[in-house]
């Protein structure tokens, strides 16, 4: 189940929700992850704000941010072609 155009419009990360498990939980492709974790590193950026765009909790950013310094997530940066076009 994706957002609607509207909503995922809204904030900024058209696609960002790619499906969703039988049982509802979301699953999040890796790019969205990536992007959230370099996000939430920037020095001015705080991880329950960057979890809030997103539509996360700051506890599943914190995760994420976990692997990523464990490097089993890799960062995706503003300049990488995602096909993302928010801020």
């Amino acid at each position: 189940m994706e957002q609607s155009g509207e909503e995922a419009e809204a904030d900024g990360f058209v696609g960002k929700l790619t499906r969703r498990t039988r049982s509802g939980g979301r699953l999040w492709s890796a790019e969205i992850k990536g992007r959230a974790v370099f996000e939430s590193m920037k020095p001015d950026a705080r991880v329950c704000d960057v979890a809030r765009r997103y539509g996360v909790k700051a506890q599943q950013l914190t995760t994420w941010r976990r692997l990523a310094r464990a490097g089993r997530l890799a960062l995706v940066t503003d300049d990488a072609a995602c096909g993302f076009h928010g801020s």
